[in-house]
């Protein structure tokens, strides 16, 4: 979903206000997983707006520029790398409380996967 919301904001025109939709969602998923959190459990799979946002934070930096295809798989797969494998702190952060916990892990991938998929498309140009 968050890979799509980049290709729908940017294929419109609206790649600019990517990190504001990003924050919106951020803010509203913390309030959602919070609110859920009492019939589903913390962090249920159920929930998967923290996986839009996570998705949506790799390609941040990226939102106004065409991304190839190559650059697009690669920032997905290493958001959900990062998201299976929880390098440190992640873990730590999704023992937090409440919906920051569902969310935190989440960004916190998005912002690793950012930091690798900027790398290699600097590098290796992808």
């Amino acid at each position: 979903m968050g890979v799509l919301a980049y290709a729908v904001m940017n294929a419109i025109g609206a790649g600019t206000y990517f990190p504001h939709a990003i924050l919106l969602l951020l803010f509203a998923g913390i309030i959602a997983a919070q609110r859920v959190e009492t019939f589903w459990g913390h962090d249920s799979q159920r929930i998967v707006i923290d996986e839009v946002v996570g998705q949506m934070i790799a390609f941040c930096l990226v939102a106004t520029a065409q991304l190839s295809w190559v650059s697009t798989i690669t920032g997905f797969a290493l958001f959900r790398v990062f998201d299976i494998v929880k390098p440190f702190p992640l873990r730590r952060l999704e023992r937090l409380p409440g919906g920051i916990g569902v969310i935190a892990d989440d960004a916190g991938a998005g912002l690793y996967a950012l930091a690798v998929l900027t790398l290699l498309q600097h590098v290796f140009i992808i």
